[in-house]
C-alpha cells in the first residue's frame, strides 16, 4: 500500500500488464500498458489513483474485481488514454458542457460499475479558419493537432494524416522540418503539430458533396508511433 508505479512500459504479457491484489492507496501514473492479455488486473484493491497512463491494444484494457478506484486526476488534469475509445471532443469543463474542445473526450470511459474514467484523454484539433467562404481567397486550411499526455508529436506520420478520410496534408508541409511546425499555437501550455491542407482541395470536397451554408464536422485521422488517432472540429461553410 501507498506505493507509486510511475513511467514504466508493461508490454506483451500473456496475462496482466499490471496486477494489484489486496493493495490500496497506490498511485499508478504515466505508464505505457501495451498489448497484454489484460492491461490492468485489480483484485480486492480500492482507493488507488490511476491516471495519465496509456492503455493501448490490450485484449482487455482493465479488469476489476471487488474494487473501487479513481481513474482520473480530476479536471483539467484528466484520466487515461484508451486506444479502444473514440468519442467526441466538442466540449470542455468539469461537466463537459462548455463550448470548445479540451483534449478530453466528452463522455466517461467505463471500466466497471464502480470504476469510471471521468475524463479520458483525447487527441484534439483546431481548424483554422473557423469559417470557410467559397468566395474568399487563401491557399491553406491549417490544422493544429494536440495529443494526450505521454505522446510524442514527432511520432506522427504526417504522410498518413487525412482530413475526412480523403484529403492528405499538402506535400510542402509534410516535408517541413519538424521543429518548424511544432509550437504552442493555442497557448494552453501543450505543444501542437501544425499541418496544412490545400484549400482548393477542401472546397472541391465540399462542393462534390453539396455542402454549403452549414456547420460541419471535419475529422482528422492519423497515427502516432503506429497507434491510430481520430479527432474533429467544427467548421462553418458559407457559399
Amino acid at each position: 500500500e501507498y506505493n507509486s508505479v510511475l513511467r514504466n512500459t508493461l508490454k506483451n504479457n500473456t496475462r496482466c500488464g499490471i496486477r494489484l491484489q489486496n493493495s490500496n492507496h497506490n498511485e499508478i501514473c504515466g505508464n505505457n500498458v501495451e498489448e497484454n492479455g489484460i492491461g490492468f488486473c485489480i483484485y480486492d484493491s480500492s482507493n488507488n489513483l490511476v491516471y495519465h497512463n496509456r492503455f493501448m491494444n490490450n485484449a482487455v484494457q482493465a479488469s476489476t474485481h471487488n474494487s473501487t478506484n479513481l481513474w482520473d486526476d480530476g479536471y483539467p488534469s484528466g484520466g487515461n488514454y484508451w486506444s479502444d475509445y473514440v468519442d467526441e471532443d466538442m466540449f470542455s469543463g468539469t461537466f463537459q458542457n462548455e463550448t470548445c474542445s479540451d483534449s478530453i473526450w466528452d463522455h466517461p470511459y467505463t471500466i466497471g460499475e464502480k470504476n469510471i474514467d471521468r475524463y479520458p484523454l483525447a487527441p484534439s484539433v483546431d481548424v483554422d479558419p473557423d469559417t470557410l467562404n467559397f468566395k474568399s481567397k487563401g491557399k491553406w486550411i491549417t490544422v493544429h493537432i494536440e495529443l494526450p499526455k505521454g505522446f510524442d508529436l514527432g511520432g506522427i506520420d504526417r504522410t498518413a494524416i487525412l482530413l475526412n478520410g480523403t484529403i492528405r496534408v499538402d506535400s510542402f508541409w509534410v516535408n517541413k522540418p519538424l521543429q518548424s511546425v511544432i509550437g504552442d499555437y493555442d497557448e494552453d501550455g501543450i505543444q501542437d503539430l501544425m499541418v496544412k491542407f490545400d484549400r482548393q482541395s477542401v472546397l472541391d470536397f465540399l462542393r462534390t458533396r453539396g455542402i454549403a451554408n452549414a456547420e460541419i464536422t471535419l475529422a482528422v485521422t492519423g497515427a502516432v508511433d503506429g497507434i491510430p488517432f481520430e479527432c474533429n472540429d467544427k467548421l462553418v461553410v458559407i457559399g
